[in-house]
C-alpha cells in the first residue's frame, strides 16, 4: 500500500513539475499577446523541450515554435474559457507525432483585441515516465525482499521473546503431585513473565501448605 501511494504521489509530482514548466512558458507568450504582438515563430525561453502554438478561434495556427509544433497540432482538446487554463496528458499518436511517448499539454485562453486566442504548450513526459518506471522496478524487487527480511526478523524476535514462555510451560508440565519442592525459575527476561512466575510459585506454595495441613490432620 505504501509503495502504491508513493508511486501515485511521484506521478502526480512529475505532472505538477511539467505543468509549472508549461505555465512559465505560456506566461512569456501571454506577455506578447497582451501587447498585441503575435510573432509567427515563438522561441521557448531557456528550454528546448517545450513546444508552443497560438491558435485562433477558427483553429488557425497564428504562431508556433520550430520543430514538433510545426508538424502537429497541439490543440487536442477544446480551449478553456477566457482567462482560464487546462492541462491534460495525451499520447504522441493523438498529437500526430511518432513514437509511444506521452505528452503533457496545457492550454490557456487569453483576450486578444476584441477576440481571443488560445496558447497551447506541450512537453514530453519521457524523463518523468522513466523515473516512475525505474522506481516501480526498484520497488517490485525491493518490497518483496524487505517483506521477506521483515518476516524472518519477526520470526526470530518473536521466537526469542516466547522462549521464556516455553521454558515456563515445560517447568509447569514437569511438576507432579503437589509440587511441594518444585518452583518456577524466577528470571524470565521479562517483567510480566517474572510476575507470572512469582504468582504461580505462590500458588504452589499454598498448595504445599494445604497438603502439609492435610497430612498433619490425617496423622492426628
Amino acid at each position: 500500500v505504501s509503495s502504491t501511494l508513493f508511486v501515485g504521489w511521484l506521478r502526480s509530482a512529475q505532472l505538477d513539475d511539467a505543468d509549472q514548466l508549461l505555465a512559465e512558458q505560456i506566461d512569456v507568450v501571454e506577455e506578447f499577446v497582451a501587447n498585441g504582438v503575435v510573432p509567427q515563430i515563438i522561441a521557448p525561453k531557456g528550454i528546448d523541450t517545450v513546444q508552443l502554438q497560438i491558435v485562433g478561434p477558427d483553429r488557425r495556427k497564428l504562431a508556433l515554435t520550430e520543430g514538433l509544433a510545426s508538424t502537429v497540432r497541439l490543440d487536442v482538446f477544446i480551449p478553456p474559457p477566457v482567462g482560464e487554463q487546462e492541462s491534460r496528458t495525451t499520447k504522441a499518436s493523438e498529437l500526430g507525432a511518432e513514437g509511444s511517448d506521452r505528452y503533457r499539454v496545457m492550454a490557456r485562453t487569453v483576450p486578444f483585441g476584441r477576440d481571443w486566442v488560445a496558447i497551447y504548450a506541450a512537453t514530453p513526459l519521457r524523463n518523468a515516465d522513466q523515473v516512475v518506471r525505474t522506481v516501480v522496478i526498484g520497488l517490485t524487487v525491493m518490497v518483496p525482499l524487505l517483506v521477506l527480511l521483515a518476516g524472518v526478523a519477526a520470526w526470530v524476535l518473536i521466537g526469542r521473546a516466547l522462549r521464556p514462555v516455553e521454558t515456563m510451560r515445560r517447568e509447569v508440565e514437569a511438576i507432579r503431585g503437589t509440587g511441594a519442592d518444585q518452583r518456577l525459575s524466577p528470571d524470565q527476561r521479562a517483567e510480566e513473565l517474572d510476575r507470572l512466575a512469582a504468582t504461580m510459585n505462590d500458588l504452589l506454595e499454598r498448595l504445599s501448605e494445604s497438603e502439609a495441613i492435610r497430612r498433619q490432620f490425617m496423622a492426628d
